[in-house]
């Protein structure tokens, strides 16, 4: 049976999630790791690669870091724009740019587009099964959402 793009979109949405978390804990564990091994002083460190870990490259940005796992491209905030958070261990905000992003460096193959996977986000959300916060953001429901403040 040949699946629809939604079906595709879903299920990658679902599988960069999952990455995302998995790898915000192992770049976590990583840097514990290098900062014992690579005392800095104090100076904070925007950029680097892992080898150990996996992770080939990676950098921060704003409020996310964007990591580099041989071909696999990884990007995500850890801080939350629109979804209620009291810790940051749990990335729920999905960044709809930078999970294409992810498929493709994992499908190069695809003939699935930008647009049609924004698409498919605008129909997943109009069927209850995401909530898009803005052009660029959305979640799966089952979160507690920030109190809105004069966007």
């Amino acid at each position: 049976m040949n699946k629809t793009t939604h079906q595709i979109v879903e299920e990658h949405l679902r599988k960069y999630l999952k990455r995302t978390q998995d790898l915000w804990i192992t770049w976590n564990e990583a840097l514990d790791s290098w900062f014992k091994k690579n005392p800095s002083n104090g100076e904070p460190i925007y950029s680097g690669s892992i080898p150990d870990f996996g992770i080939s490259k990676w950098s921060k940005h704003g409020v996310g870091v964007r990591i580099e796992c041989d071909n696999e491209i990884i990007e995500f905030d850890f801080i939350p724009k629109h979804v209620e958070k009291v810790d940051y261990l749990d990335i729920e905000e999905i960044d709809i740019y930078w999970s294409f992003a992810h498929f493709k460096s994992l499908n190069s193959e695809s003939k699935i587009s930008e647009e049609d996977w924004i698409k498919s986000i605008e129909d997943l959300h109009e069927n209850g099964i995401l909530t898009k916060f803005s052009w660029n953001r959305c979640a799966f429901k089952g979160y507690k959402l920030k109190e809105e403040k004069s966007r």
